[in-house]
């Protein structure tokens, strides 16, 4: 008799997917930044005046989906342990109290408390990094330098220089977001593309080698794939040089 595996408790999938605890935050955090803006536009208050506000809106959305994709997401690239408990409850405190810090105009209590949130990611990473069963894909290089930029922003605004008093502003805004996007966008992209290729594949499946019509297939897979690497794998005519060099 077969066996069946049990299927997984609620617990264990929140523990392998948490941004299902803080994408959710993040969407909050976002919402309550923007709320003020819709009630202008409404007529119904006056613009908000708290420079809180703003960063409400891309600190807490930042650092919540950033969080949460992050710990979802290394652990399996690493093919190591999945996320503890502690270490889910510490991050959705932290995330709370930056939405809530910055919600409530403590501007620079959401600022270390968005500090705390980055350096508990940084550290939860180092974890993974050293029980590793497999090596992160090289475009991952970009999240420690995002995690530096979020250092580096919060410390410039918390202390400002003289002469760059928008540079900790634009760090967290900007360097902290983008190198993030390169990172995970990098691997997503190609993963994606190979997902088309291989759709394209089951849908018109390749021909025997040395069939007339093998480069033609190829030539279709070019077209709708940058991953030629995949398609030559796939299908491996005599005559893929000619038709990759068309």
């Amino acid at each position: 008799m077969a066996m069946t595996e049990e299927p997984a408790s609620k617990g264990d999938i929140l523990l392998e997917e948490p941004f299902r605890v803080l994408f959710p935050v993040g969407a909050v955090g976002t919402l309550l930044g923007i709320v003020p803006w819709m009630s202008f536009a409404l007529r119904w208050s006056e613009p908000p005046s708290s420079y809180s506000h703003g960063m409400l809106k891309i600190q807490c959305f930042e650092a919540s989906f950033a969080t949460g994709f992050l710990m979802t997401a290394l652990p399996r690239f690493l093919e190591t342990t999945p996320t503890r408990w502690w270490e889910l409850f510490v991050s959705l405190c932290l995330a709370l109290a930056v939405g809530f810090s910055l919600a409530v105009d403590s501007f620079h209590v959401g600022q270390w408390f968005y500090l705390a949130l980055m350096g508990h990611v940084a550290l939860f990473g180092l974890r993974r990094l050293r029980t590793r069963g497999d090596d992160p894909p090289p475009f991952f290089a970009f999240i420690p330098a995002g995690l530096i930029a979020a250092l580096l922003g919060v410390a410039t605004i918390l202390s400002p220089i003289d002469g760059f008093t928008r540079l900790g502003e634009n760090l967290v805004q900007q360097g902290v977001l983008l190198c993030f996007v390169l990172a995970i966008g990098s691997h997503l992209g190609p993963a994606y593309s190979m997902v088309t290729v291989d759709s394209q594949r089951r849908r018109h499946p390749p021909p025997i080698d040395g069939d007339d019509s093998c480069c033609s297939w190829r030539a279709c897979c070019y077209r709708h794939s940058s991953s030629k690497r995949a398609c030559d794998s796939w299908v491996p005519c005599t005559s893929a040089s000619s038709v990759g060099s068309a």
